[in-house]
C-alpha cells in the first residue's frame, strides 16, 4: 500500500512533530508500506481543493 504523507515546507517544526514524523515513517515501513511524502509549496498538498 501506499501512504500519502503531507509535511510541512518549514524547518520551523517543534520537535514533537519531528518525533512522531519519524515513528510514523517507521511503522509505514516495518509493515511494508511505501510512504509517499510532499512537502514542496507547490506540491500536491496545493491542489487538494480541485481533485
Amino acid at each position: 500500500m501506499e501512504i500519502f504523507v503531507g509535511c510541512s515546507s518549514s524547518e520551523d517544526v517543534d520537535s514533537i512533530y519531528l518525533e512522531s514524523a519519524r515513528e510514523l515513517g517507521k511503522i509505514i515501513a516495518l509493515n511494508g508500506h511505501t510512504l509517499v511524502f510532499d512537502s514542496s509549496d507547490k506540491g500536491m498538498m496545493d491542489y487538494t481543493s480541485i481533485l
